[in-house]
């Protein structure tokens, strides 16, 4: 019964150990929001505060800003960043499905709530200089 031929192996049938095996998480992506990154690699926390996320908002750690726009806002090198939360997270980091995401029309729509914003934004110029031409 104490046989070690009889025991059930604890590596897996291919024949790699666990740690050889590579990571089920999804990689990281440029469109990936600051909060998103946060929230599923805590480790990224910290490479996100070192660069300029707040620690002390009232809501949850992380703007809801695509790591991108995060990048040019705090003027860091977006390649470096992802390389630094890669290294952290411990996954790969996918280009290239945002390249594809991009090149199609519909994402050239500009839908969300940054192009929305900016639509109001332009609205209320529009307005307000209506409303100069009034007065």
């Amino acid at each position: 019964m104490n046989d070690p031929a009889n025991r059930p192996s604890a590596s897996p049938k291919d024949g790699t150990s666990s740690e050889e095996k590579p990571s089920t998480r999804p990689p990281i992506r440029p469109d990936m929001t600051v909060r998103q990154v946060a929230a599923d690699y805590p480790g990224c926390r910290e490479v996100l505060r070192h660069h300029g996320e707040p620690e002390d908002r009232p809501t949850k750690f992380g703007h809801l800003e695509p790591l991108d726009h995060f990048a040019r806002r705090q003027g860091i090198d977006l390649k470096q960043l992802l390389a630094e939360l890669s290294q952290a997270a411990g996954v790969e980091v996918d280009r290239e499905s945002v390249r594809a995401a991009r090149s199609s029309p519909v994402s050239r729509l500009g839908t969300g709530c940054h192009a929305l914003a900016g639509r109001r934004m332009r609205g209320a110029a529009a307005a307000r200089d209506r409303l100069a031409r009034l007065l």
